[in-house]
């Protein structure tokens, strides 16, 4: 059986919808365990009306408002499944998510699989998609289990934070003691951290499809735009100390120091407010970063000092510098491990970059520090027509001569099935990004 928990805050407006996405599962062996944080709309009561009608819906409801984590936290004591899945209650789910997930658990003996996820808005949030995946990634991660030991760095930083895109053994998750942390954001963090570093056997659902279609919008559910970015520090701090406390293997240090690096830059690129970017930035500058690195130990200390790309930017350059606008996930990987992109510059002479959005500036600065060369960047944007990036002149696509390129590197992050059908037609190589990632 599987354990689904619930946390619910307000959430009376999509509530029945993801009840009906649950209700779909072609997996139907679970419970589904209600939280309740003293929601002040519908929520108690439409659950109350819910459980009337299906039994396998269990309801527990906080005296007092105490967030997403406790809720969590009191939703696994009650847990009775072999198997704990966390969703939330504004999302929508594909219909054979729980039977994949829980068959490829079991035959596997799985401590975590998982599956994919896709933050969509309510307009798209049935429209069904499919995520891009590798011929390594499938070779690497869907194919047989395995540990952190197993892979590289480069592999894990991009995994999800979110708890709602895998399924755990509630076995292990008890034994290991991983709980949730008690914040009003990040509080899912150090939980799957946690899942990640123990775990000895994980394996993603060789299957691309999107499971879970994670509602974006601005509904008091779902935490947006007030999101305060000192419970990233708080959540990356609690993880360094756990290295300590633990007595986690050194080995497995520089891949928590990686992800505590990309969620410090994404808290600060996706913040709204300059104000609360600024302030987060000089708290990490002047004394965060060294309090952190203190937290975890000889460890934490040895990838610092080995640190010429990650944390130790946020101590040595200014704010005003800016240099997280060239950033993204894809310069974290590329820089963590000796990447096969850089063979490209020895077998071809005129390669062209198509995108100039976060992927395509992070591609092109690391493409500038290793004194390479592309024979021209190409956007769509009109008006990005005639602008300057690190020394090239973007151009739009009908004012490229193709006959005259060898390779088109798309740094698109979505999939845009329209500029490789543009690309058809011409004798090239037509490689996307991530294909290295």
């Amino acid at each position: 059986m599987i354990s689904i928990i619930m946390p619910l805050y307000n959430a009376e407006r999509f509530l029945n919808e993801t009840l009906q996405s649950i209700r779909n599962q072609t997996y139907t062996n679970y419970e589904l365990i209600c939280v309740d944080d003293c929601s002040t709309d519908r929520t108690f009561e439409m659950l109350q009306q819910a459980m009337k009608i299906d039994g396998r819906i269990r309801l527990l409801h906080n005296n007092v408002r105490s967030g997403a984590a406790v809720s969590r936290n009191k939703g696994m004591e009650e847990a009775k499944g072999e198997y704990l899945a966390f969703l939330d209650g504004d999302d929508i789910f594909e219909e054979e998510m729980l039977e994949k997930a829980y068959q490829c658990a079991k035959e596997n003996d799985l401590d975590i699989v998982i599956y994919e996820e896709l933050l969509v808005s309510s307009e798209k949030i049935h429209e069904k998609k499919e995520k891009y995946r590798n011929d390594r990634f499938r070779k690497k991660l869907c194919q047989e289990p395995f540990s952190l030991y197993e892979i590289e760095p480069s592999d894990y930083v991009k995994w999800s934070t979110g708890p709602w895109n895998k399924l755990f053994k509630r076995e292990f998750i008890k034994e290991q003691d991983i709980k949730f942390q008690s914040l009003s954001c990040c509080n899912d963090v150090y939980f799957v951290e946690m899942a990640y570093i123990l775990a000895k056997r994980i394996l993603f659902l060789d299957d691309a499809r999107v499971m879970v279609y994670v509602r974006q919008h601005s509904a008091p559910s779902r935490i947006s735009s007030n999101r305060d970015l000192l419970c990233a520090y708080s959540a990356g701090k609690k993880i360094a100390e756990a290295f300590v406390e633990r007595q986690i293997d050194e080995k497995l240090y520089q891949y928590s120091y990686l992800r505590i690096y990309q969620m410090f830059l994404s808290e600060i690129v996706c913040s709204k407010k300059e104000e609360d970017r600024k302030r987060f930035y000089q708290y990490l500058h002047d004394s965060g970063i060294a309090g952190l690195i203190e937290s975890g130990g000889k460890g934490f200390c040895k990838c610092f000092e080995r640190d010429s790309h990650y944390l130790r930017n946020f101590v040595e350059q200014e704010y005003s510098t800016k240099w997280f606008d060239t950033e993204s996930m894809l310069s974290t990987v590329l820089k963590a491990g000796e990447s096969d992109i850089w063979k490209l510059w020895i077998q071809y002479k005129n390669i062209a970059i198509w995108g100039i959005g976060r992927y395509g500036r992070s591609l092109l600065k690391l493409i500038a520090e290793k004194n390479l060369n592309v024979c021209c960047v190409i956007d769509r944007d009109l008006e990005k027509s005639g602008t300057e990036i690190e020394k090239y002149r973007v151009y739009n696509p009908k004012d490229i001569q193709f006959e005259n390129i060898d390779v088109v590197l798309i740094a698109i992050k979505e999939e845009d099935c329209r500029i490789k059908n543009q690309l058809s037609q011409y004798k090239l190589k037509i490689i996307d990004i991530k294909e290295y990632m």
